[in-house]
């Protein structure tokens, strides 16, 4: 279940900033094939929220189901891969008419990296990840300004996917491409031999041309979302102390008019410690 002081990912709900939901299923894995794992799950996720105040004309009600499949693996000694796919069932309300209609929406990562047996350790990686929309979506987690008729097609989830530091969009309405390379660039000196230089780059693109993303900014009926370049350092320090810099800019496509197209840019500096 939620927890009590949890946002609702539908803010268009009244005291929207306290989320009620279940969620129960179950996960399996086959362990038979060497090097690979699959594994499938389901699970269901029951909307309680409660409005506050109570808003007598209209329902809020977003119930869904996620079936799962994937598979992680090695393909060669130094090359791993992880694939899953998902499809979501449930039933939704539409945003003006108030009439409750289908969920079938469907999800996809996939994900290869190479570990190169060079010095520094560099590390190649490449990503795609593909969430479903709705064409009358603008908006695409509420349900106002949500699926206006017909089925509802967006892909609406639960979890966590890292899509980039600036825009960080949610994998919904949205295609993502990302390409990467990580090494450490200072191994062999003994103070810095757990510093990791990373470089990201993000290219997005609509699924539904007319639909919203996370992003309403990003209004205009074009794919064209944008594309991100993202830096990382991270340096483990000693034992218990750890260092991460992060850098990130992104600059929009022609999914953003032109009064909202200025490039965006995310900065973060964070000391962790465990005792």
């Amino acid at each position: 279940r939620t927890l009590p002081h949890e946002d609702n990912v539908d803010l268009s709900v009244p005291g929207g900033k306290n989320s009620g939901r279940t969620f129960y299923g179950m996960e399996g894995k086959y362990l038979g094939i060497p090097n690979h794992g699959v594994y499938s799950y389901v699970l269901f996720q029951r909307d309680d929220s409660d409005e506050d105040p109570e808003d007598l004309t209209r329902d809020y009600d977003y119930n869904s189901e996620y079936f799962g499949l994937g598979a992680e693996g090695k393909l060669l000694a130094n090359v791993r891969y992880a694939t899953e796919l998902i499809l979501e069932t449930g039933d939704s309300v539409t945003s003006l008419t108030q009439q409750e209609q289908d969920v079938t929406a469907w999800a996809l990562d996939a994900s290869v990296t190479y570990d190169v047996q060079l010095p520094t350790q560099p590390t190649i990686y490449g990503e795609y990840a593909f969430g479903s929309g709705d064409s009358d979506r603008s908006n695409v987690t509420n349900t106002v300004n949500g699926n206006l008729a017909g089925k509802d097609t967006n892909f609406l989830y639960f979890g966590y996917l890292p899509t980039g530091y600036a825009l960080a969009p949610r994998l919904s309405n949205l295609r993502m491409l990302k390409l990467g390379m990580a090494l450490k660039p200072l191994e062999w000196v003994r103070w810095f031999r757990d510093l990791t230089c990373s470089v990201d780059f993000y290219r997005y693109m609509k699924e539904e041309p007319a639909g919203g993303i996370f992003d309403a900014e990003a209004s205009e009926t074009d794919r064209d979302v944008g594309y991100e370049v993202d830096l990382t350092l991270s340096w483990q320090v000693l034992s218990d102390l750890g260092l991460t810099i992060e850098y990130g800019r992104f600059q929009p496509g022609d999914a953003y008019p032109r009064a909202t197209n200025d490039a965006s840019q995310y900065f973060s500096v964070s000391v962790t410690t465990t005792f």
